[in-house]
Formats: structure tokens, C-alpha cells, sequence
């Protein structure tokens, strides 16, 4: 009945744990600390249609309208001029990242891509546009659709399909780990609550890992992730589960 309390978590996405209750983790080569750097690659449409949505509580200034030149050619800087300094310092110090790419993107700044797939950064499914978020207005089919069109269209353009996922503006419905899950991918990024991989889905068929607790969840630069690969199995491997039950 909905509105009845019971004991435990009120959804069906993961059992709650406790770090204390967990036994120690182990990271591969016995490493002590394990991050990741979360790039983000997106395209904002200049004109998006109509049903696009957005997380509201993030408005320019003067409001939201469209076109909006000034704001749209601040938010192209970063795939004309930024990104190629930030390439340049993961280069330096023998870093590859986790790009969180759109479909938009992906197609429209193919050059980059090339450059990003070249050295060896790992793409990450990051929805169509920036415009564009799941939320809890669609369907479940309108969701499997949109959830299959951004991975489909980022493989077209990158050349291999991506293993995770990262919601534009973090946009995620009750069934979305569900459909992550129905739809290959190994691991999601939108969930903030915890430092080390657990699991989503009852039966553990999606690896959550933490993208960054950050507040509003805004930072697009780079934000530090616990992972501790392998979660998911390589081909001729088996999988391993994460410590945590």
C-alpha cells in the first residue's frame, strides 16, 4: 500500500550497508587507493525539442529560452579549447580517463573522439543531449528507447560500445538500473552514496560505483571515483563480486 512504512529501504534498487559490516576489500596488486577521472563531453542544443526536459532548478540568469547564443558558445568552449588542455595534463602524467559522452557530441565532434578513443580513454554513455534527461515523466518504454539510442549512437561514432553510464544531470527513474542492466552495460555512474562498487538490482546484474558526491551534482571538469576493477568479467574470466554483500 503505498505510503506504509516498513523496516529497511523504501525502494528495491539495493539492500542498505554499512561500512563497518563490511568485510576488507581488496584492490588488484594489492593497491591501496583507486580512482578514476570523469571527463564530461556533451552537446547543448541550440534549438531542443519541445518534449526535452532538464532539471529545472538550473536556469541561466535571464531565464531559460532558446536560441541563447552567449550561453551556448560558453558551453561549446570546452570542445573547441578547454578539453585539449585537459588531454594535454592526462598525458603528462600517464593518466586515461572516463569520458562521459552524449550521442550529440559524439557525432558532431568526431575528430575528438578519435583522439579520445586513440588514447585509450573509456567511453561512457551519457544520454543524446545535454537538453535531454531521463525522468520519471516516460515510460518504461520511452526509457528502454532513449537508454538504447544513446548507447547505439555513441558505439556508431566511437567504434566500440560503451560498458557504463552516467544520466545527464544524474536523471535516473526507479526502473533505470533495471533497464542499465537489460540493456549490457556493466556499471552506473549516478549514484554518490557510497566509497566503494556495490550492486544494484536484485539479481546484481549492475555494479553502482560511486561518481562524487559534489552537492547538486554540477562539476562537468573531473571527479574522483572508487573503483576496484575487475567488477566485471573479462572475456574467458569470472566475474568477481564486489566485498560488499
Amino acid at each position: 500500500m503505498p505510503g506504509q512504512r516498513r523496516p529497511g529501504m523504501d525502494h528495491a534498487i539495493y539492500p542498505f550497508s554499512a561500512l563497518p559490516t563490511r568485510p576488507a576489500m581488496a584492490l588488484p596488486g594489492g593497491a591501496r587507493v583507486a580512482f578514476t577521472v570523469l571527463l564530461h563531453l556533451e552537446y547543448w542544443e541550440l534549438l531542443p525539442p519541445g518534449d526535452a526536459y532538464r532539471d529545472p532548478r538550473f536556469r541561466n540568469e535571464f531565464g531559460s529560452f532558446f536560441p541563447e547564443y552567449r550561453v551556448w558558445t560558453y558551453r561549446e568552449y570546452g570542445a573547441r579549447v578547454g578539453i585539449f588542455r585537459i588531454l594535454d595534463l592526462l598525458a603528462e602524467f600517464g593518466l586515461t580517463a572516463t569520458v562521459a559522452v552524449n550521442a550529440m557530441a559524439a557525432e558532431r565532434y568526431a575528430p575528438l573522439v578519435a583522439r579520445l578513443r586513440d588514447a585509450g580513454h573509456e567511453p561512457v554513455a551519457h544520454g543524446i543531449s545535454a537538453n535531454r534527461m531521463i525522468t520519471s515523466r516516460m515510460d518504461a518504454a520511452e526509457e528502454r528507447r532513449f537508454i538504447a539510442e544513446s548507447r547505439d549512437r555513441l558505439a556508431q561514432a566511437w567504434g566500440a560500445v560503451p560498458r557504463g553510464w552516467h544520466g545527464q544531470d544524474y536523471g535516473v527513474t526507479a526502473r533505470t538500473s533495471l533497464l542499465l542492466g537489460e540493456g549490457g552495460f556493466d556499471y552506473t555512474l549516478d549514484w554518490a552514496n557510497d566509497e566503494q562498487p556495490y550492486w544494484h538490482n536484485p539479481d546484481r546484474s549492475l555494479p553502482g560505483r560511486r561518481a562524487g558526491a559534489d552537492g547538486v551534482g554540477r562539476r562537468a571538469d573531473a571527479l574522483a571515483a572508487a573503483r576496484a576493477d575487475p567488477i566485471v568479467p573479462r572475456p574467458g574470466e569470472r566475474r568477481r563480486r564486489p566485498a560488499a554483500g
